[in-house]
């Protein structure tokens, strides 16, 4: 099997890049645009999210609530590599996900010193439609910096004058 060596996800592929991301140490650095990082608060911000959550999941109550959890990046952490450099995008007026989403699961980052980057993109919808070409350079920019073959995580310590 070949390594594998980057990770990217939009929406719920982005959820499913933060779940990758603790499933496996061989993600070198990763990019979600628009992530939902919490379920359940996405689902009392979007109640209507309740018919897909049953449907892709197939569970109600308790055991639902589990189920999201188990999928919520901001319950999973302690279980991000801190080899992966990860980029997070969200645009300020995102509908559909939080911006908050990103904003909350970066301080969680932050405090397990896991390297990240968080842009947040004035007026960006969901589809960071607005930055199309900015999230295109990014994006090239962040694996081409983290998968070169000399490349190394910042150094996420606090340190410095």
């Amino acid at each position: 099997a070949s390594d594998v060596y980057k990770r990217q996800g939009h929406s719920r592929g982005g959820m499913m890049t933060y779940l990758a991301l603790t499933k496996t140490d061989r993600i070198r650095a990763a990019v979600v645009l628009a992530g939902p990082t919490d379920l359940r608060a996405g689902l009392e911000a979007r109640p209507e999210m309740m018919r897909v959550y049953s449907q892709a999941i197939d569970l109600h109550g308790p055991e639902l609530e589990t189920a999201l959890d188990a999928r919520s990046a901001i319950t999973l952490v302690d279980r991000f590599p801190q080899t992966a450099p990860l980029l997070i995008l969200h645009g300020t007026a995102d509908w559909r996900v939080s911006p908050t989403d990103s904003l909350r699961l970066s301080e969680r980052l932050l405090d397990r010193r896991v390297p990240f980057r968080l842009v947040m993109l004035e007026g960006g919808d969901h589809a960071l439609s607005e930055f199309e070409m900015d999230v295109q350079i990014m994006v090239r920019d962040w694996f081409n910096r983290y998968l070169a073959s000399d490349a190394t995580p910042p150094n996420v310590v606090p340190h410095g004058p």
